[in-house]
């Protein structure tokens, strides 16, 4: 896989973001399976295919999976404490929804440099 596909699979993984913004704004017309369930997102369906047959093995596509997935399970949990009016503090989950996103954008960009350094 060349550092070309890993620039797209960044690309998808902002998508992703922004796509998970609009949702939870209420502006997007997205499923909400997409939005909870980390293998039904674009993004997700890059990393448990492409990616994981490509680096799947490597510690920076672990890094980019867990963090994704934990995105996926955060987003969740706010549609769910949403759904049932619960108090919950918005800025708080969505900086989680960042770090997570970071995270995985971090695992990514150490996958690309990895193989640049080739």
């Amino acid at each position: 896989m060349s550092t070309l596909e890993l620039i797209m699979a960044q690309t998808l993984l902002r998508n992703c973001k922004m796509r998970t913004k609009s949702f939870l704004s209420g502006l997007a017309q997205v499923t909400e399976q997409e939005m909870t369930d980390a293998m039904q997102c674009v993004f997700g369906k890059w990393l448990q295919g492409e990616g994981k047959s490509a680096y799947g093995t490597s510690e920076e596509w672990r890094t980019a999976e867990k963090a994704h997935q934990a995105y996926h399970r955060t987003v969740k949990k706010i549609l769910d404490m949403r759904k049932q009016g619960l108090f919950f503090n918005p800025e708080q989950e969505m900086t989680k929804l960042e770090e997570f996103s970071q995270e995985a954008a971090y695992g990514l960009e150490a996958l690309k440099k990895r193989l640049d350094a080739k």
